[in-house]
This record gives structure tokens, sequence and C-alpha cells, in this order.
């Protein structure tokens, strides 16, 4: 097979046309569905939402009056023209939806070309197609209305290209430069987080171009990625005194900052370590073996330990193998540093963050497949030796990770109980009436009323207050009459303040934490 080209074509061909008809279901299905099943996240939401106001008015603001940042901008741009395209609202989300599952199916391409490049091997490149298409993960996760999928493929375009500079350095032309620095710029605008990755593969082709004396080409290459950043960086700053936006600035951080204060360094240190394990136990159920109570934790460590012990026996024992092991190394090294940045500093870490591993894991079990059919072709005939490990994996993995994985949440999600809020507000609550929430996207898309961000993601005013210790002062200010959120963001929001006091109105919903939605008082009206 590894020469019959027609065949593997065919076949990879096939692969991407059973990808495509298992995401069909999402791209199918319609707004209530996606939510009850937990398909589309509230962070989407704050894309939509933007998008429509861009549309509505050519504002980029999340309430319609306050200029935001708090979003990477690549996916933003390109979904957006559907808000101008669409008069219905739920018809835009959809088609985001859709641009999704078309980028994602170019990933399965693309993982093909990536991984038979790595092991010069057609067979293991079709277990990685096929793997990306059909595992639970990469049918489930990736369509969350967030940038996963483009980020996703952008990552394995960029190593690809980067493969094919460091291994013809010498006889590559300037254009083959300058479309690095191209792919480079967008993995950037797709997660700026990305930035470790890009700086990563921007290492290895700096002393691969030192080596080989090709300096000339390194320099087209940043020039190309910084002037393409540098438009969104620049306005960032102009308008918000910062090139990160005010989403990165918040985060996990944003509400741990007053313990973290008072916490010892080693005290940092260890809960970092355990957030750390329970990330391991979720990216090992989340790819391995989807097992309950926390064994995952255990899944992980196994396998991060083989993984190491798999790399000394390939240095050993397949020394070619081991040198294109050596080239994916800064991009496996940029994607964990940027693991260690959410887990460790920001602390606070979503499912979609961990997207990108997923395509570490793919790289290193198929270098772990072709390595253990190379050992095993000095006994066997080295094709069925392949077939039936590469075939015995894939069938391991996604028996435990079926397609559409995630239809088992069935509206037990705290989005589908957000819904619910706002559909209770559009029909209660007056048109001019402001609303106030953490996570604001899907109250703020469907109760069609102003909503002010007020965990900061969005709103950097609400950022600004909260480190500046007068959150409760800005929250009156502001004009915020109810606020939408469950227990545990209530918590922030209706402290002990000298402002204002909340008091319930209703709640909605089957999860755990159902949406309150509670009155914001003044203090002020009730002095006698």
């Amino acid at each position: 097979m590894a020469h019959n080209k027609p065949c593997t074509l065919a076949i990879l061909g096939m692969i991407v046309c059973a990808g495509l008809f298992v995401r069909s279901v999402i791209g199918l299905a319609d707004i209530n569905y996606l939510l009850y099943h937990g398909y589309l996240q509230d962070d989407a939401y704050y894309y939509f939402v933007i998008a429509k106001n861009i549309a509505r008015n050519g504002l980029v603001s999340f309430d319609g009056e306050t200029l935001t940042n708090g979003f990477h901008p690549l996916w933003q741009f390109l979904i957006t023209p559907f808000w101008f395209l669409f008069s219905d609202e739920n018809s835009a989300v959809l088609a985001s939806m859709w641009l999704a599952i078309i980028l994602n199916c170019c990933g399965i391409f693309l993982i093909f070309h990536l991984v038979k490049r790595l092991t010069n091997d057609s067979l293991i490149g079709l277990f990685a197609a096929a793997l990306f298409s059909l595992h639970g993960t990469f049918t489930g996760d990736h369509f969350n209305g967030l940038e996963t999928s483009l980020n996703s493929t952008l990552l394995i375009l960029f190593c690809l290209q980067y493969l094919r500079l460091i291994e013809n350095i010498r006889v590559t032309t300037l254009s083959g430069f300058f479309l690095f620095g191209f792919i480079a710029s967008l993995v950037f605008l797709a997660r700026t987080d990305n930035a470790f990755v890009v700086i990563a593969l921007y290492l290895g082709l700096f002393f691969c171009c030192v080596k080989n004396r090709v300096g000339g080409g390194f320099l087209v290459a940043g020039f190309t990625g910084a002037a393409f950043v540098a438009p969104w960086l620049i306005w960032s700053y102009f308008h918000f005194g910062s090139i990160v936006q005010s989403s990165g600035l918040s985060g996990g951080i944003y509400w741990y900052q007053d313990w973290r204060e008072t916490n010892t360094f080693f005290q940092n240190a260890s809960i970092g370590i355990m957030e750390a394990l329970r990330q391991i136990d979720i990216v090992a159920r989340s790819f391995i073996i989807n097992l309950k109570d926390n064994f995952g934790f255990a899944i992980g460590l196994i396998y991060i330990a083989l993984s190491l012990a798999s790399v000394f026996f390939i240095r050993k024992k397949n020394h070619a193998l081991f040198s294109k092991l050596l080239l994916v190394t800064p991009f496996v090294l940029g994607l964990t540093v940027t693991f260690c940045y959410h887990t460790f500093v920001r602390a606070f870490v979503r499912i979609w963050y961990e997207a990108p591993l997923s395509i570490v894991f793919i790289l290193i079990i198929s270098l772990q497949i072709c390595f253990l059919a190379s050992l095993l072709q000095k006994k066997f005939n080295p094709l069925p030796a392949k077939m039936i490990l590469a075939g015995g994996v894939l069938i391991f993995l996604l028996y435990f990770h079926p397609p559409l994985l995630t239809l088992k949440n069935q509206g037990k999600t705290p989005d589908y109980d957000r819904l619910l809020a706002a559909q209770w507000i559009q029909k209660n609550l007056p048109e001019n009436t402001v609303l106030g929430a953490g996570n604001a996207g899907i109250q703020a898309y469907y109760s069609h009323r102003k909503l002010i961000n007020l965990d900061g993601v969005v709103n950097i005013d609400a950022h600004n207050a909260r480190m500046e210790k007068r959150f409760n002062e800005y929250l009156l200010n502001s004009g915020v009459q109810y606020i939408l959120e469950n227990k545990g963001g209530l918590i922030h929001y209706c402290n002990e303040n000298p402002f204002y006091r909340c008091e319930k109105i209703a709640a909605f919903g089957k999860s755990k934490q159902p949406v309150q939605i509670v009155k914001v008082i003044p203090l002020d009206n009730e002095k006698p």
C-alpha cells in the first residue's frame, strides 16, 4: 500500500467522507439540540454576539456600546460575515458550525500527510487520518462553536510546513519561508496562546537556518509573521493598553486573585500540581480510556511514562525514526508549555484548551505503532503486522470513544439552563432591561437585552474594576438590574457590600447548579 498511491488516496477519500458524514449530525441539528447535548459552549456565543453587533452597528462590542478585544481574531473574522448574510440569528450560528466541520475535515487530510511524512508510511498515515476522522474527541469536543477546529487544523498545517522547510532547508525558495511566516501568523491569530508553539518552531527554524547558512529565509519568515499579526496587536494596545486580550487577562486568575495573594509559593505550587493531575485525568479519559472515578490520571501517567520509554527504545533501535521524532520535538514542547501555562499560571483549563494535545497524542501513537511494526517485521510480514497493530489500536480507541461521544450529556449542561433563562427573560422583562452575567454569551444572544459581561472576559472595564477592588461599585454604576448566574458565580457578584443587595427571582435548569435570576436592589433605595 505504501507504493499504491491511487489506492491510498481512495481510502483517504473514504475516511474523509466518513468523517464528514459523522460530523453532519452536528451541522444538520437545530440549536436546541446542540445546546441540550452539550455541543455549543457559552463562550462561543461571545463570538456570535460580537458578530451580531458588528453587523448591526459596525462596533466590535459585546454589549453594543463598549469596545472589546476579548476574542481570538481569526475565528471572529471568519464567522462575522454570516451575520451579514443571514437575517435569522440561528442560521448564522449553524453556518459557523458548518465552517468548523469543513475545517475539521481538512484536518483529516492534513494529519494524513503529516504522519506519512514523519513515518514515511502511508498505512500509518491512514491510521492517523481514521483516528482523527472517527474518534469521539474529534467528532464531539472540536465542535463547540469556538475556534477549536480552526486551531487544530492550522496547528497541523503549521507543523507540516515546518517539517517541509527543515527537511529541505538548502533548496527551499523564499516563497516557502514566506508561507511558513504566513501560516505562523494564522496560528497565532487563531489562538493567541499559540505564541508558545510559534516561538518554539521559529527557534527550531532559526537554529536550522544558522546551521545551514540560510539566514535570509529566516528573516523572510520572521518579517512575514510579524507583519500579519501587527495590526491586531497595535489595535489592542492603543484601545486597551495591552496586547493581551481581556479574555487572557481575566480567566481563572480573576477568580483566584484574592486567595492566591495570601498563599505561599509552595501552596500555590501544590494547587498547580493538583490541577495538572486533574487535567491529565481529563486528557487520558478524553483520548485513551474513558473511565470514571478519576482513574484517568493513573492511565495518563502510565502512558506518559511508556511514551518516554518508547523514545529511549526508538533512539537505540531505529535511528531514522528517532531523527523524525526530533524534528517534531519543538512542536510538542510548544504545546506542552501552553498546557502548563494554563494549568500552573492561570490555574484555568477549559476542555478546548486541551484539543491541541490530541494532535500530539496522534503523532506519538503513530510513531509508536511504526516502531513496533519495525521490530515485528524481522519475524513477520511487515504489511500484515502494521495492519494488525494499527487496526487493533484504532478499534480499541474507538470502542472507548465512539463518534459523537458527547451525546451523553442530554439536557444537564449549564448552557442549556442559560438558554431557558434567556427565553424567560425575553418573555417577562422589558426590552430596556440591563442584565449582568459572568457566563454571558447565550443569555446575551437569546434574551435580546443589553447584557454586561461581569467576569471581564469581553469587558475590560469589569476586569479593571475587579483588580482595583471596586467591583461592586462598578456593577451598580453600570446600571445592571438583574444578574443571571449559577450559585458559584453569584458568590462573586452578590457578596455583602455597601452598594446593593440581591433578591432571587427565578431559577432554571437540571444541571448541578441551575441558573438563577436575581434582582439588584440598590441599598440607597432602602434607606429611610
